[in-house]
C-alpha cells in the first residue's frame, strides 16, 4: 500500500510540473503580450462571433455551389448518342 501511495504522489508531481509549465509559457506568450491579451478580449466579443460565422458560411456556402456545378457539367457531358438504327440515312442517289 505505501509503494502505491508513493507511486500516485510521484504521478502528481509530475502531473503538477507539467500543468505549472504550461501555466508558465502561457503567462510568458499570452498574457504579458499585449497583441494577444487584446485578441483575445476580442474573441468573445459579439463581433467577433458574427464575422466568424459570416466566414463559415461563405465557405460552406461556396463549396455547396461548387458541388452542384460539378453536378451539372456532368449531367451536361452525359450525352445520349443515337444508335445506328435510329440514324437519318442518306440516299445513295448520286
Amino acid at each position: 500500500m505505501h509503494f502505491l501511495i508513493e507511486n500516485t504522489n510521484s504521478f502528481l508531481n509530475i502531473f503538477t510540473i507539467i500543468i505549472n509549465q504550461i501555466q508558465d509559457k502561457w503567462n510568458y506568450w499570452f498574457e504579458r503580450n499585449p497583441i494577444f491579451r487584446s485578441l483575445s478580449g476580442y474573441a468573445f466579443t459579439y463581433q467577433f462571433c458574427l464575422f466568424f460565422l459570416s466566414i463559415i458560411f461563405y465557405l460552406w456556402y461556396t463549396k455547396q455551389d461548387s458541388d452542384s456545378n460539378l453536378n451539372n457539367h456532368i449531367k451536361q457531358t452525359k450525352k445520349s448518342y443515337p444508335s445506328s438504327t435510329t440514324t437519318n440515312k442518306k440516299s445513295n442517289e448520286l
